[in-house]
């Protein structure tokens, strides 16, 4: 039973409200493979994309405003972009997990702060009290891939992790 009135519930259009990205033509609307998105507070989009180690920044029309990071080692650069995510009004919190740290970005795109991570962590995740939720690894196998095991799927173990976010290094 829903916990909404009749009338009251969500719809979805059959057009999208925006839509943004081509398959050919200017390439700062070209993407490869996107790991992250976020809306920030004056409903612009941040856009990270894997296969350039970026983000873009779209205005709410769906214009580009400015792209951020690139591939490298340096404050602002990515090996392997995994996730993006919007940390208090208008931060943006980026996990990169080949370098096995997190950059934080102001709403404008700029290197706040980098934070460099104890292991290769695949997923962080904001919580309250300026902590963050950081998992290690984690996966699934068949029991094919184990001969004294019994028939059925199996879960790697995975570590989890409460880091402070205010640490330049945890």
């Amino acid at each position: 039973q829903p916990s909404w009135r009749q009338g009251e519930g969500w719809h979805l259009s059959s057009e999208p409200s925006l839509s943004i990205g081509e398959v050919e033509g200017d390439s700062t609307r070209q993407f490869q493979q996107i790991v992250g998105l976020v809306r920030l507070a004056d409903s612009s989009l941040a856009v990270a994309d894997a296969g350039t180690n970026s983000i873009r920044f779209f205005d709410r029309a769906g214009q580009v405003l400015h792209t951020s990071g690139r591939s490298g080692e340096g404050p602002g650069e990515f090996r392997a972009l995994q996730a993006l995510k919007r940390v208090g009004t208008d931060s943006l919190l980026v996990l990169d997990r080949r370098l096995e740290r997190l950059t934080i970005l102001g709403p404008s795109g700029t290197v706040a702060r980098i934070v460099r991570l104890p292991t290769r962590f695949v997923s962080v995740n904001p919580l309250a009290q300026g902590k963050w939720l950081a998992a290690e690894e984690e996966g699934f196998y068949g029991a094919t891939l184990r001969e004294d095991a019994s028939p059925g799927l199996y879960r790697f173990p995975a570590t989890v992790t409460i880091l402070d976010s205010t640490a330049s290094s945890v």
